[in-house]
C-alpha cells in the first residue's frame, strides 16, 4: 500500500508548520523565508525531529525520498552518515542509510515483524534536507493490503515540547536522528517534540521569537540557546534577544511551562576570547531567570549548562570542546529528562 505526502499528513509529527502552506519538509514555514538569514534558513530546511508514526502489520517498509543529500552540510561537517532511523514499539531496529554522494532519490526497503501490528516511528535525518514522496508497506504473507492506522500508544503529554537552540539541539553530532538528545527525552517521557535546533543560527532574532511564539498547542519550551552570539561583535545582542524570546513565548502561552538551559563549558583552550564571552551570555541568562522569578514567575525551571558538560573532564563527553558525542546526548538526557519529567507533571 502506498501513502503520499498527503496522505501522511496526519502521521507526521515534529514540524510545526507542515500542511500550512506546502509539503515541504522545512521547519519554519516557506513565507517566513525572507525574513531569515540564508545560514538559519540552510539549516530549517534540515528536518530535525520529523518523524512518521504509525500503527501497522507488514512485512516490509519501503521508503521513497527526493533531494536526500548524504553528505552533510558544511556546518555539521564532523558527521560521517546521517540516515532515517526505524523504531518498533520504541525499539530501535534499523535505518535506512543512503549511499554517500550527490544530491540523491532514494528507494530503501527494510524487512520487519509481520507476525503481529507493531507501532513504527520512522525518524528524519538532521543534518540533510529531505522531500518525501511515498512510505509504502507491503504484505508477503497475506492476500490483504496492509494499512497504515494512528500509533496505538497515546503521548502522556497532550501538546509538543518545543525545544529551541543551536547545534547541539540540532543534533550534531548524534550518531544517529533518533539519538539526539530531544528525541531521547521525548521517548523516556513518551511526549511529542518539535525540534528547533539551527546549528549555527540559534540567535534569537526577533523574526524567530514570534515564528517560536506562534506555534499553536505548546506543551512547554525548552530554550538552550546562547552559544551562537559569542563572537565578540554580536555576544551584546544576548541582552537584546533573550528576555524579549522568553517574553513573546510567555505573551503567546502564558501557562505553559519553560525550561532555561544555561550554557555548558565550550571553546577552544587556546581561545582566550571564547571563556569572557560565554561568561557574559551565561550572566544574562542567569539575570534573566532570576528577574522572571522576583517578579513571581512560578512557571519557570533552570539548569545550569555546566552541570551537563563541565570542563576540563566534560570535555571528554564532546568530539571537539562544544559538540557533545553521542555520550555527551545521553547526559544530556541524563540530566533533563527529570527536570522536564517534573515540569510536565508526569
Amino acid at each position: 500500500m502506498d501513502y503520499s505526502i498527503n496522505d501522511l499528513k496526519g502521521f507526521l509529527h515534529g514540524l510545526a508548520w507542515f500542511g500550512v502552506e506546502d509539503y515541504e519538509l522545512t521547519r519554519f514555514p516557506t513565507s517566513a523565508k525572507p525574513k531569515l538569514d540564508p545560514g538559519l534558513w540552510e539549516m530549517a530546511r534540515m528536518p530535525s525531529g520529523a518523524r512518521i508514526r504509525f500503527n501497522a502489520r507488514c512485512d516490509v517498509l519501503v521508503l521513497d525520498v527526493d533531494n536526500f543529500v548524504a553528505l552533510p552540510s558544511p556546518r555539521m561537517a564532523q558527521i560521517a552518515i546521517c540516515g532515517f532511523d526505524v523504531y518498533a514499539d520504541g525499539e530501535y531496529i534499523d535505518s535506512f542509510v543512503p549511499p554517500i554522494g550527490k544530491e540523491n532519490h532514494f528507494l530503501g526497503m527494510m524487512n520487519v515483524d509481520g507476525s503481529q501490528p507493531h507501532d513504527y516511528e520512522i525518524y528524519f535525518p538532521y543534518c540533510s534536507p529531505v522531500k518525501l514522496a511515498a512510505l509504502a508497506i507491503e504484505s508477503r504473507a497475506r492476500s490483504e493490503d496492509p494499512t497504515i492506522t494512528p500509533y496505538s500508544k497515546p503521548f502522556a503529554v497532550p501538546y509538543p515540547i518545543v525545544f529551541y537552540g543551536s547545534s547541539i539541539t540540532h543534533g550534531a553530532s548524534a550518531d544517529r536522528p533518533g539519538i539526539t538528545y530531544p528525541a531521547l527525552i521525548a521517548r523516556a517521557l513518551n511526549f511529542d517534540f518539535i525540534n528547533m535546533g539551527f546549528g549555527g543560527s540559534g540567535k534569537g532574532e526577533p523574526a524567530v521569537a514570534d515564528l517560536l511564539a506562534s506555534i499553536p498547542n505548546v506543551g512547554a519550551y525548552v530554550l538552550d540557546w546562547g552559544i551562537n552570539l559569542c563572537s565578540p561583535q554580536e555576544v551584546n545582542l544576548i541582552h537584546d534577544r533573550y528576555h524579549p524570546l522568553l517574553k513573546k513565548v510567555k505573551k503567546a502561552h502564558p501557562d505553559v511551562p519553560v525550561l532555561i538551559v544555561n550554557l555548558q563549558d565550550a571553546g577552544p583552550k587556546v581561545d582566550k576570547t571564547m571563556p569572557v564571552t560565554l561568561e557574559i551570555i551565561r550572566k544574562e541568562i542567569k539575570r534573566v531567570y532570576d528577574a522572571e522569578i522576583a517578579a513571581g514567575n512560578d512557571n519557570l525551571w533552570y539548569v545550569d549548562g555546566r552541570d551537563i558538560i563541565g570542563g576540563p573532564k566534560g570535555f571528554d563527553l564532546t568530539i571537539d570542546r562544544v559538540h557533545p558525542h553521542q555520550g555527551g546526548f545521553y547526559r544530556y538526557a541524563e540530566k533533563l529528562t527529570p527536570v522536564i519529567k517534573d515540569m510536565l507533571g508526569l
